[in-house]
């Protein structure tokens, strides 16, 4: 075992303490053997061998983990500790649990006990524990496993609580509480399953400075303080006051002048259930009409501005419709006002022509035919755009070209 780290070796080696059995002297021939010993104190030790020495709360609950585990096969005690030679067991620890001072145990003595202890051959009880224990077997390793333990005549832990051997002392000493009060902080760190009458008491001593969740982990309730006059007198004024103002009165239990009773019959007004609802509908129903009348807005100035056959004063062509509209649709309505003075200025598009649609032409002339020509070609090809038609037109039609432009003296800048 390593002093600085109390940590155990792989050979399992033990760690021994000494405590004592008190036995009554006053005159008592056959002492009463307890079925209940001392096994593992709880402490601060500074040991020769093992060095510090510190067994708490948590280490006892491991102890009795490892225990039911069964970690270790048969815990027995036997008189005096083994060393090469084996010995033979005086008794076998049966079932272990948790007490104020530290692990206790049930023992079932056999006869070789028995007489050692009626004829008082041992005085103390030593244990052997592995802090850190590696299982010989399956080589895991355990925490705080009891291994066993011995009779001996000679005490290490002198300050620890004795067994005494007497029917007397024996249940004084079982229900003895430890002499030193655990702190606040120590009490909150334990289990419930673990506390001790002793730590209630310091729970229940504290339980103002708790905090709810603790109060809650520990079932520790704490009472609302009791109420003053001073505080009393001013809760029944109050309920008072309310209740006056409930009953259509003053706070002070007057009643209402005609005045404010009038003002405040202006302010108020009472509706049952369907009248809400019916209220809510048709608020429903105006928020839709106002949007429709919105939409029927937008797409009215949206036409006004987009360039067709039959709106001439456009200033949009048609493929820009569906942005400008959703464009309009975002302008508040000073910004509109604004937008349509600016727009107004724009020049329409006269000299737009949608594709498939001819212009009107005297007949026989080039004008016409050219607008024939292109026709033709967009019936048989309804996705050639009409420049490209005329385009075609031209250069099939030697000459074509030519008198289309003497017929459009102006488009060429001739008088």
């Amino acid at each position: 075992m390593n002093k600085k780290t109390f940590k155990q070796s792989k050979t399992n080696d033990k760690f021994r303490g000494v405590f004592p059995f008190e036995f009554d002297d006053k005159g008592d021939d056959s002492p009463a053997i307890p079925e209940k010993i001392h096994l593992v104190p709880i402490g601060q030790w500074e040991h020769d061998l093992y060095g510090p020495i510190i067994i708490n709360n948590a280490d006892i609950r491991e102890f009795i983990q490892n225990f039911n585990a069964g970690v270790r096969k048969g815990v027995f005690i036997t008189a005096g500790h083994e060393g090469f030679e084996e010995l033979p067991a005086v008794g076998w620890i049966k079932e272990v649990e948790s007490r104020d001072n530290g692990l206790w145990g049930e023992v079932e003595w056999n006869n070789r006990g028995l007489t050692s202890l009626q004829e008082k051959e041992f005085k103390f009880f030593s244990p052997e524990m592995c802090r850190d224990y590696e299982d010989p077997e399956s080589h895991e390793y355990y925490r705080n496993v009891l291994t066993g333990g011995a009779l001996t005549k000679s005490p290490y832990f002198k300050e620890l609580q004795a067994i005494v051997f007497s029917d007397k002392n024996i249940k004084s000493n079982l229900n003895k509480k430890e002499t030193m009060t655990k702190t606040l902080e120590e009490v909150l760190a334990l289990e419930v399953d673990v506390l001790t009458d002793e730590d209630k008491a310091v729970l229940e001593e504290n339980k103002a400075t708790l905090t709810d969740e603790q109060r809650t982990k520990f079932g520790i309730t704490v009472e609302a303080p009791a109420e003053t006059e001073k505080e009393k007198t001013a809760r029944e004024v109050k309920e008072k006051e309310d209740a006056n103002v409930v009953a259509g009165l003053n706070a002070d239990g007057s009643a209402k002048s005609t005045e404010t009773q009038e003002h405040s019959e202006k302010k108020m007004v009472t509706i049952n259930a369907s009248e809400l609802a019916i209220l809510r509908a048709k608020a429903d129903e105006g928020a839709q009409a106002f949007a429709e009348l919105e939409r029927k807005n937008v797409d009215g100035i949206t036409a006004n501005l987009v360039f067709s056959e039959s709106n001439k004063a456009g200033k949009f062509l048609p493929k820009s419709k569906d942005n400008l509209r959703a464009f309009i649709e975002k302008l508040s309505k000073e910004q509109r006002t604004s937008f349509s003075a600016i727009t107004s200025q724009l020049p329409s598009l006269v000299a737009f022509k949608e594709v498939g649609v001819s212009h009107t032409a005297t007949e026989g002339t080039a004008q016409a035919e050219v607008e024939a020509k292109i026709a033709a070609k967009i019936t048989a090809n309804p996705k050639m755009r009409y420049s490209e038609a005329l385009k075609e037109v031209m250069s099939e039609n030697q000459g074509l070209e030519q008198r289309y432009d003497e017929e459009l003296p102006t488009v060429k800048g001739k008088n």
